[in-house]
């Protein structure tokens, strides 16, 4: 309906339809119990990670958006099984219509959100599920995979320890300097694995960079 809408000019250009979008995931998050505080924490650190590697991934603003949505409905599929999120996720968006948001990137947004929580597939592992799909929506699913990840493997815990995040790109690395004095060995600890797929995807790794609050960096 709001692709016929915008083909057809029907569409008020002043009005901001991209808060619409946010708006009715946040309602969808809200509906399958969704946990607001940990959702406005990943979407913030899944956002500075977009703009930090914007040089390396070169997605645009369109993309961030489908981030921001990703970040929103992460954990919407708990609501159904806490053992399989990812794929109850999947089904959840795809059967949920979201105005403001084509098929394909509602098909899109489902994969990030599924590969969230399950190995990532490749075309050729299950061809099946990705026909609607270009090669090029595909490539975008794999560097917003990456990016979703790395987000969630830092808050792993659910408790937000870190004050203050900050992302910088040096020396082939993308380096995240945590500003927190609490324990962090099980952050890191889960944040490595998913470390390695950013690395995979994107060709740097992230590291983390520990600075406590008495000024000693680890």
């Amino acid at each position: 309906v709001y692709e016929y809408a915008e083909q057809k000019k029907w569409m008020d250009e002043k009005h901001d339809f991209e808060q619409d979008i946010v708006a009715c995931a946040v309602g969808i998050s809200k509906r399958y119990m969704g946990n607001h505080k940990r959702s406005e924490t990943l979407q913030a650190l899944a956002l500075a990670i977009f703009d930090t590697t914007k040089k390396l991934h070169g997605l645009s603003a369109r993309h961030r958006l489908l981030l921001q949505i990703c970040a929103i409905l992460h954990d919407c599929g708990k609501y159904i099984s806490l053992s399989n999120m990812g794929e109850c996720s999947y089904h959840i968006i795809m059967s949920t219509e979201m105005i403001g948001l084509s098929h394909r990137e509602r098909e899109m947004v489902a994969n990030i959100v599924r590969f969230n929580h399950t190995p990532f597939e490749t075309i050729l592992d299950a061809p099946e599920r990705y026909t609607d799909l270009s090669e090029e929506e595909y490539l975008v699913i794999a560097k917003l995979s990456a990016i979703l990840r790395v987000a969630n493997g830092l808050d792993r815990t659910h408790k937000q320890k870190f004050k203050e995040v900050h992302f910088r790109i040096q020396q082939e690395k993308l380096v995240i300097a945590i500003d927190s004095a609490a324990d962090i060995t099980v952050e890191k600890g889960m944040f490595e694995r998913r470390a390695l797929f950013f690395e995979e995807v994107f060709g740097i790794l992230p590291v983390i960079r520990q600075k406590k609050e008495r000024g000693v960096a680890e």
